[in-house]
């Protein structure tokens, strides 16, 4: 409640936590409920939520890594849940080592193999098929495809298929005024705008929503959250994600798709710049870069909200005033859009004033940042 107050998430996040927590078996019951995982080992994942509640996972990941696929194996195992996996040869299920060796299929080579397969697997149970796959440069655009196809696929063979995604705070969005106007009164910080002046407009640009206007004449506005750093191949890759969560709720398919907030990750650690930019960001309030189990625990929250509980915005008999509000509903945004400055603007600023904070560290000065604990899985449903 206190990050919606200060506009790090929606207001509506801590009513979704709490509908959750609330709703007892209708919501928290998924014995029954079967989720395909693609990409099911990526860190932004729900994989171990899901199965430590007692969800049925279907995990679909790259073939020939034995160690994360043993991994998945050993999560199962020490779970609630249950684990089903493909496997390329017949191996002995006695053999937990030839089955980690022997698992896996690839999404961008087998991708209608994986969809057959996807067809018959537990027969009699509605799927919920989750995007989460993440790959570098142009096979992220490509691997996006893929999901889309079998995604595509599976709601009309399989009825009572649903469907997921995770999306990135760094994007454009239809945003409520609200946070317009909190965005609005966090303008005009005299350092903001001379780093501004004398940078000729790059940097710290103030973040000004732009306001459209339907043919009916209602307002809505544009929060420009790209960051550069990215790519044009991942505003690709998440705009195909959008384009298929909008098409499939307009024909009747419960969608969830969320703005997850920026997480401390390993890609986020070990680029240079991504994690100079994580330290600092936090500089632009109300931004705030999360803990990797806190971002999981809470996304998987908003997942079981959005295809749970009767007044989810993905539930597609919840009326919208446009098809956008659907990204819009339960936004973990992570400050972004609330900030007084654009998120594509404070790269470089936010790269400085970590290195100056290194500096005066070894100088043994007081710095403007705090040390960030290590992470802990502490945030488990």
């Amino acid at each position: 409640r206190v990050w919606a107050e200060v506009g790090t998430v929606g207001p509506d996040v801590p009513t979704a936590v709490q509908r959750v927590l609330d709703g007892g078996d209708a919501v928290q019951d998924l014995s029954q409920e079967y989720f395909v995982l693609l990409g099911a080992s990526s860190e932004m994942g729900p994989l171990e939520c899901l199965l430590n509640i007692g969800a049925n996972v279907i995990a679909v990941d790259l073939p020939n890594r034995p160690k994360i696929w043993q991994a998945m194996i050993d999560l199962a195992e020490a779970s609630a849940g249950t684990l089903t996996i493909p496997l390329r040869d017949t191996v002995s299920t006695a053999d937990p080592a030839a089955v980690a060796a022997a698992a896996g299929c690839d999404l961008l080579t087998e991708t209608p193999e994986i969809a057959k397969w996807l067809e018959g697997v537990h027969p009699g149970y509605p799927l919920c098929v989750g995007s989460y796959t993440y790959l570098d440069s142009d096979k992220f655009a490509r691997i996006a495809v893929a999901g889309d196809v079998i995604a595509a696929y599976l709601v009309d063979k399989r009825p009572g298929t649903t469907l997921a995604f995770l999306l990135s705070a760094a994007d454009t969005f239809v945003v409520p005024e609200s946070a317009v106007a909190m965005a609005k009164a966090r303008m005009g910080k005299l350092w903001h705008s001379a780093v501004n002046t004398a940078s000729l407009g790059k940097f710290l640009a103030p973040n000004q929503h732009l306001e459209v206007r339907s043919e009916a004449g209602e307002r809505y506005y544009l929060c420009d959250g790209y960051a550069t750093v990215q790519g044009p191949n991942y505003a690709l890759a998440k705009r195909i994600q959008q384009w298929r969560a909008m098409v499939a709720r307009s024909a009747g398919v419960r969608t969830s798709i969320n703005i997850a907030p920026a997480t401390f990750t390993m890609s986020v650690e070990h680029n240079n710049v991504t994690f100079a930019i994580s330290r600092a960001v936090s500089t632009f309030e109300p931004i705030e870069v999360f803990d990797k189990w806190t971002t999981k625990s809470i996304m998987t929250l908003m997942l079981l909200h959005d295809l749970k509980h009767p007044e989810a915005a993905g539930n597609p008999e919840v009326p919208l005033a446009t098809p956008l509000e659907l990204m819009a509903a339960t936004a973990v945004d992570c400050g972004v859009w609330r900030a007084g400055v654009r998120l594509g603007t404070t790269g470089e600023v936010s790269v400085m004033i970590y290195t100056l904070n290194r500096v005066l560290q070894k100088l043994g000065l007081p710095t403007p940042l705090a040390e960030r604990p290590p992470s802990v899985p502490l945030a488990k449903l």
